[in-house]
């Protein structure tokens, strides 16, 4: 988990698009072999004004959204329905 205060969803969602892409190029060593590997990413927030949701609401938006990023194809980066850009 990850959070980001002052940032729009877009700008979360490019922020992540970065970790994604760096991630996926980056061999990681294991067992003494490298290996290539991906990551799919789930976003959830709220806008400055909104009441405040409950942190389990958000955690619970996040992980639809990194669900919904698996059943796309997954090594993407999904915002959550109810999330404002």
């Amino acid at each position: 988990m990850m959070v980001m205060t002052h940032s729009t969803a877009k700008d979360v969602e490019k922020a992540m698009e970065r970790v994604r892409a760096e991630f996926e190029t980056t061999p990681l060593n294991f067992g003494g072999c490298n290996i290539l590997a991906t990551a799919s990413f789930g976003i959830a927030g709220f806008e400055a004004g909104q009441a405040k949701p409950a942190f389990n609401d958000l955690v619970s938006r996040a992980d639809a959204a990194l669900y919904s990023a698996k059943r796309a194809g997954r090594n993407r980066v999904e915002i959550a329905a109810s999330t404002l850009s």
